[in-house]
């Protein structure tokens, strides 16, 4: 039974961070049955099939517990339910071994088991329902330049990718951005950080109109060399070697071909992510494709021209003659009249075409079509559409459910905002506080923040100040800046410390000159006892949220009160 331990495959750099299951594992190779038994429990509670079907393995073989094959049956049976090929022979393997008397009880104990853990129970209670939309369907970009490709990659021909989170404040100007996946390692990190980091959005705003921040928004970049060639052997044994550990259940190698699949359907163009309904994908390639679009009319070409580059993408049906239908433009953000003509210039050439098929395929599939203009070339590429990210949505969730902190803020953030799937505060607080637990600092800051907010749920000052703290004690000046305002304005005396919430305050104005923040000296000071102080930084406020173009009218609804 021992070769039934499926995950002994372990990246050699993981950290503390990645813990549970890596640490699990590790526990068991080294015999420290008691930590494996702790560390695989957590990662079951989660619904990780691997750690469910170890512990089975162990209660089967009485590894750190009593022998038991009642608990293994009932621990096979959830790793069963939740996906986990060769538990269904485990389980089996596991009845054989029990009296008649014991086959009630264990199926009674498997079926508890699957009601609390199985894959039914935890979507109702913990996984993510998807659905198909936008990375960041809150966010609108209105500035965004360009990495600059290293020289050094560039000339040693390396093309790649990073995945970067970042946070949009109430402004739409970018902050904490952070490389959270990167393929090769470090190569493009600078690069793509001083890009997202000069980024502009529209400022975002909250349900009621006013001010709000987006935290974990997500982004990935796409280093290519025009006419080269990506490396086709090399890119699929680093793959196949990550697919290995993953498939394994190490949640670090999990999380990394995540962030590779997010770029595949990124440099092939065929992400789909528009809300349009219930799609229908599974398109057949097709077997030619018409003449190349023809450079739109009037679009600056040649090195004096100024013109750099341009990219569309559009999506369509074939009629059962192979005639485009149903085209319409993908990632539409504002235009002027020339870029309309434009779009529909490259529209009415690709309703003209003719595409050959297989005669019997489905005429529903969906197909992307990208295409890029440069100074003095065009290139354009036609392909099925993919389902958006499912395949590295459903990564990041089991690295999430093997206990990578940063896979479970991602998840988390993922829930309060609808990124990819219904939001679920409820969901979303669970495996930010999972993170949180683990000192990822920026879910430690967010899961403050909204139990402060509140919302569905019922406020927490106390919990907000806890977790506001350890954030605030890793150097977050945003949790410096929420914490003073707990210290300024909790409901409870024993958590209000004026003098502190003025020191915090007066700290975090230095560097950031925001509206909120001055609200929040605003309150330090009234807390203090000082009207005329507060009074003074509410009309500091007012002038910057005018500056700002913000809503102006909750700062001059405080001052009215004075």
């Amino acid at each position: 039974m021992r070769q039934w331990l499926l995950a002994t495959s372990l990246l050699a750099a993981a950290s503390p961070a990645f813990a549970d299951f890596n640490d699990g594992l590790k526990a068991y190779l080294a015999k420290d049955y008691p930590k494996a038994l702790a560390e695989f429990r957590a990662s079951a509670q989660l619904g990780q099939p691997n750690a469910q079907f170890n512990l089975g393995v162990m209660y089967f073989n009485g590894e750190g517990v009593t022998r038991d094959p009642e608990e293994a049956y009932a621990w096979f049976a959830a790793a069963e339910d939740n996906g986990l090929a060769g538990a269904d022979k485990a389980k089996l393997k596991a009845l054989s071994q029990l009296g008649k008397g014991q086959l009630k009880a264990a199926s009674n104990l498997a079926q508890q088991r699957l009601s609390l853990l199985g894959q039914t129970a935890l979507e109702k209670t913990l996984l993510p329902e998807i659905r198909v939309t936008t990375d960041n369907p809150e966010a609108h970009p209105l500035k965004r330049r360009d990495p600059r490709y290293p020289q050094n990659a560039a000339r040693n021909m390396e093309m790649g990718f990073t995945k970067v989170i970042f946070d949009i404040n109430e402004a739409g100007g970018v902050e904490n951005a952070r490389v959270v996946s990167a393929m090769p390692p470090q190569v493009f990190n600078k690069a793509s950080l001083d890009a997202v980091s000069s980024w502009k959005y529209a400022p975002p705003k909250d349900k009621d109109g006013h001010p709000s921040r987006i935290q974990g928004a997500a982004v990935v970049l796409d280093y290519r060399l025009v006419g080269a060639q990506i490396d086709d052997k090399a890119f699929d044994k680093l793959t196949d070697a990550l697919a290995q550990k993953a498939q394994t259940g190490n949640p670090a190698a999990q999380f990394q071909l995540a962030g590779i699949l997010e770029w595949q359907q990124n440099i092939d163009g065929w992400r789909f992510t528009e809300i349009q309904g219930k799609e229908h994908y599974g398109a057949p390639e097709l077997s030619a494709k018409p003449s190349s679009l023809k450079r739109p009319k009037g679009l600056p070409q040649g090195r004096d021209s100024g013109f750099k580059y341009r990219h569309w993408r559009f999506a369509f049906r074939l009629d059962e003659k192979g005639k485009p239908v149903g085209i319409r433009q993908l990632d539409i953000h504002k235009q002027s009249a020339e870029d309309a003509g434009w779009n529909r210039e490259l529209m009415e050439q690709i309703a003209k075409r003719h595409y050959h098929r297989p005669h019997d395929s489905d005429n529903q599939g969906l197909y992307v079509l990208s295409y890029n203009v440069y100074r003095n070339s065009e290139e354009e590429t036609v392909r099925p559409a993919l389902p958006p990210q499912q395949s590295a949505r459903d990564m990041v969730l089991k690295a999430a459910q093997g206990g990578l902190a940063l896979a479970q803020y991602q998840v988390g953030s993922d829930l309060l905002y609808g990124r990819s799937c219904v939001v679920d505060r409820r969901k979303g607080l669970d495996w930010l506080t999972y993170a949180a637990q683990q000192g990822q600092v920026e879910a430690q800051e967010l899961l403050g923040m909204e139990l402060v907010k509140g919302g569905e749920t019922q406020r927490d000052w106390a919990k907000a100040k806890a977790w506001l703290e350890k954030a605030a004690a890793q150097g977050s000046w945003l949790a410096k800046r929420e914490l003073a305002r707990v210290l300024a304005t909790a409901d409870a005396a024993s958590l209000r410390d004026p003098s502190r919430s003025l020191a915090l305050a007066q700290e975090v104005v230095k560097d950031h000159e925001d509206p909120n923040s001055y609200d929040v000296l605003a309150d330090a000071w009234l807390a203090k006892g000082d009207k005329r102080e507060a009074r003074h930084y509410l009309e500091e406020a007012l002038a910057e949220a005018k500056d700002r173009g913000w809503d102006a009218s909750p700062y001059q609804q405080r001052l009215n009160t004075f």
